[in-house]
């Protein structure tokens, strides 16, 4: 049995959250769970079923992030996770997941470094990142990190 199969702590279940990706495979959808020690992405095709899977560190997945934006708005590479091709919205989705999976939104606790390191460093490269992708996927980056350091700053006041 490979690590990616192995029954979940139920407390890990309840500070979690999952999202499923599509892909511009229309048969493939990936499905990213964040929990306590990081990220399990699966790429499960919809007639053969699950196709691969990976677990990442948290800080490990961060950096998988700044590497596909730095490839797409630098290079032009198109962003993959488990070797399937992302469309822009699913991009963003992703990364704010990651920067603030839905256990941010229920408890009063700050960003981690790697995760508010890694708004910062989006909203540097706005120029950049606008000139790439689509204006509705830019749109909703540039609320959803404009909506976590709002909260994020707010509670470090406290």
């Amino acid at each position: 049995m490979r690590v990616c199969d192995k029954f979940i702590n139920y407390t890990l279940i309840l500070i979690s959250m999952s999202e499923h990706l599509t892909t511009l495979d229309e048969k493939v959808v990936i499905r990213s769970f964040a929990y306590l020690e990081g990220f399990k992405l699966s790429a499960i095709h919809e007639e053969k079923g699950k196709l691969d899977c990976k677990e990442f560190s948290w800080e490990s997945y961060g950096s998988l992030l700044k590497r596909l934006w730095e490839d797409y708005i630098i290079k032009g590479w198109k962003p993959e996770l488990l070797g399937y091709a992302l469309s822009d919205k699913v991009l963003v989705t992703e990364t704010l997941h990651y920067i603030a999976p839905a256990s941010f939104n229920n408890r009063e606790v700050i960003l981690p470094p790697n995760q508010e390191s890694l708004i910062y460093w989006l909203k540097l490269q706005y120029t950049h990142i606008s000139a790439r992708i689509d204006n509705e996927a830019f749109q909703n980056l540039d609320k959803g990190l404009d909506y976590i350091l709002l909260i994020n700053l707010g509670r470090k006041k406290k």
